[in-house]
């Protein structure tokens, strides 16, 4: 963050970056600690920064968002090594039986990790990175609703198109280079 930037949280939960050019919804993993200064008007009490501010912890990735609210490059895809390979075969993502495909601006570093917040029903071998450009009509970010007896509470996308995998990359879980 740039100095007269501050992190908060907005109505779903997504950390909104405040002041600055590159204001706006921010995507992040990791611990965010609100910052304190003494007042300087009572040195023996510590209140909230009047600008709210925030540190994210080290090991925490920031990325500014996209005016819908989403990562401003990438979105993932987070599905089992079968079904990775006959999307790869097919060159996309083709449409759920409800109409649309799943997509996150989250990185989840395991497939447990996914299946929890993604409420998915199988637990995921590894994620689609791919491209926001290749993705038609992304709605606007919303929470997941715990399903298939799994909370939920991740952040999901989706698309009512089939997605392209030209430009995506496949990374498994455990991959010692993503």
């Amino acid at each position: 963050m740039l100095m007269g930037q501050s992190l908060s949280k907005d109505e779903l939960g997504q950390c909104v970056l405040v002041g600055g050019a590159a204001a706006g919804v921010m995507s992040f993993a990791g611990k965010v600690t609100p910052m304190v200064k003494p007042s300087l008007a009572k040195p023996t009490a510590v209140e909230p920064v009047v600008e709210p501010s925030a540190i994210v912890e080290p090991g925490a990735t920031v990325q500014p968002a996209t005016p819908n609210g989403t990562t401003g490059g990438v979105l993932y895809h987070y599905t089992s090594q079968a079904n990775a390979a006959l999307i790869q075969t097919s060159g996309q993502i083709h449409v759920s039986s409800d109409g649309y495909v799943y997509l996150t601006p989250d990185v989840y570093e395991s497939g447990a990790q996914a299946q929890a917040l993604l409420a998915m029903k199988n637990t995921p071998g590894g994620r689609f990175e791919i491209p926001e450009s290749s993705v038609a009509g992304p709605s606007t970010p919303a929470e997941v609703k715990p399903l298939n007896g799994q909370p939920g509470g991740g952040i999901e996308v989706k698309s009512a198109s089939p997605v392209p995998v030209k430009q995506a990359v496949w990374v498994p879980f455990g991959d010692p280079n993503r």
